[in-house]
């Protein structure tokens, strides 16, 4: 073999060990994020328009989930079940189209009530001291429902319901008086209140916005600080290194490649800005002030509309706004 082809079988093998960690990555988000429904569905990346109040007071229904489905051709390139060029539908539940709940330890939650979607119950025998204290998500035909008690007595009930993707939380106290709270899509919450340390990175101080694939990019504006794909707790549990997305689709949506999987967002002292091209034309401009509670967005739409809103935070919206 000459020097020069040896030079082609190692730049070969390169790019097979990038399709491979490229599969990996999309494997790993799909089981982490993705719901394949019976239609098949998936997250429509085409021409979007920004609802208003898309992060406070609406719940996302099965009728919203259908409408983002895009067509989605399978690789070839793969031995994996199912990688044979398919054509068909589908839609990434991404956790913007549900609510969070936070734990005490940081880690989050998330449900979709919309897309029957939950965490799997644990692993027998290898219940956290979290899992054991709070109990865990019970998903039903109709819904599920989410029951725990606090260090009070309080009893905490967080139902919700598939039909119309409706989620609400009932605190029954010990003297028996009852307060039921209204949840929606896009809220995030600590599971039990005042329970999370006021310096911990946690998802609830933070507006995060979901990349299409499910990745999140955290702000926090009252700590000016960015975190992309995970927070520092959960880089820890994993040793300190995570895949997040290409270079080109770090670039792609105005974020500056680290590395070769990785990305990051710029901060300056004042806070920051981070402006997003849309799918199908427009652009998405996101910025914070240092010390503030809240972000700003601004949605310039291809025909020249504007659209601006703030996002207090604990709260998580989609990048590419819903259709």
């Amino acid at each position: 073999m000459t020097a020069f082809e040896a030079e082609q079988a190692l730049a070969q093998l390169r790019q097979d060990l990038h399709a491979a960690a490229r599969r990996r990555i999309r494997r790993r988000r799909q089981l982490r994020y993705a719901l394949f429904l019976p239609l098949a569905l998936a997250v429509g990346v085409g021409t979007a328009i920004a609802m208003a109040s898309a992060w406070t007071g609406h719940d996302v229904t099965p009728a919203d989930i259908e409408r983002q489905q895009s067509v989605v051709t399978e690789p070839t390139d793969c031995s994996d079940v199912g990688c044979n060029g398919r054509v068909h539908k589908e839609v990434v539940i991404v956790p913007a189209m549900g609510a969070s709940f936070v734990l005490p330890s940081g880690r989050s939650i998330n449900l979709v009530p919309a897309g029957g979607f939950g965490p799997g119950p644990p692993r027998p025998g290898k219940l956290t001291p979290e899992q054991a204290r709070f109990g865990w998500p019970e998903l039903t035909r109709t819904g599920g429902f989410w029951s725990l008690r606090f260090p009070d007595g309080t009893r905490r009930t967080i139902t919700w319901r598939h039909a119309d993707g409706s989620m609400k939380i009932t605190d029954t106290a010990p003297d028996g008086s009852v307060t039921v709270t209204p949840v929606h899509a896009g809220d995030v919450l600590p599971l039990v209140p005042d329970s999370i340390d006021a310096n911990k990175r946690s998802p609830e101080k933070a507006v995060a916005f979901d990349f299409p694939d499910g990745v999140r990019v955290f702000i926090f504006p009252t700590f000016n600080e960015t975190y992309v794909g995970y927070l520092p707790a959960e880089l820890r549990a994993m040793g300190g290194i995570a895949e997040v997305m290409p270079r080109g689709e770090a670039s792609r949506y105005g974020l500056i490649p680290k590395g070769e999987w990785n990305a990051t967002l710029p901060v300056t002292p004042e806070g920051g800005t981070w402006t997003v091209s849309l799918p199908g034309g427009g652009k998405r401009t996101i910025t914070w002030e240092a010390g503030e509670s809240e972000v700003a967005v601004t949605d310039a739409k291809s025909n020249g509309e504007t659209e601006k809103f703030s996002v207090p935070i604990g709260h998580e919206l989609p990048l590419v706004p819903f259709r």
